[in-house]
């Protein structure tokens, strides 16, 4: 008993003493697919009037540091709205995407368009693609352990950065 009321001592002052990590300054959207939005409300709720909607792959969302059931407030280019803070990361200043929603390895093409040359094809569901722009005319252009090109927008979704990233090193034979 005396040990239990000690550990349990021991862990109140501990967790008392406990620094959490700052909010970041600025957000990145995540977990939005490609083909959508990130809606940036005048009001923290599902129903509040939409002020701007913040491409699925937005960054430089500045935290005002007020958040509310989920909801964080920020100012995106020249609007201080809220947006839910679940599709909400500290901004990496990269972009990482998954591919989603391709029923074959997705092709990497050399340039923004379909009749380009095919540089490499994704495994189905690949995770930690970088993003090495900020996408246009529904192309982006990404690096996927050393291959480059581009990859329809649509077949993205903003992720986080894998901590622990899986290598696969091709093996001879």
């Amino acid at each position: 008993m005396k040990f239990r009321f000690s550990m349990l001592l021991a862990t109140i002052i501990l967790s008392s003493t406990t620094t959490h990590a700052a909010a970041p300054d600025f957000y990145a959207v995540v977990g939005v697919a490609g083909w959508d939005t990130l809606n940036l409300r005048s009001t923290p709720s599902e129903y509040g009037p939409i002020l701007k909607k913040i491409p699925f792959n937005g960054s430089g969302l500045r935290n005002l540091g007020k958040t509310t059931t989920g909801w964080c407030k920020v100012r995106y280019q020249n609007n201080v709205g809220w947006s839910m803070c679940s599709y909400l990361m500290a901004d990496p200043q990269k972009h990482y995407y998954s591919a989603h929603g391709y029923p074959v390895p997705l092709p990497i093409q050399a340039q923004p368009q379909l009749n380009s040359p095919i540089v490499s094809r994704l495994p189905l569901e690949a995770e930690n693609l970088v993003g090495l722009d900020n996408c246009a005319r529904g192309w982006c252009k990404i690096d996927f352990h050393g291959k480059r090109g581009y990859v329809e927008q649509k077949y993205l979704v903003s992720t986080r950065p894998a901590k622990n990233p899986i290598v696969i090193t091709p093996q001879p034979r």
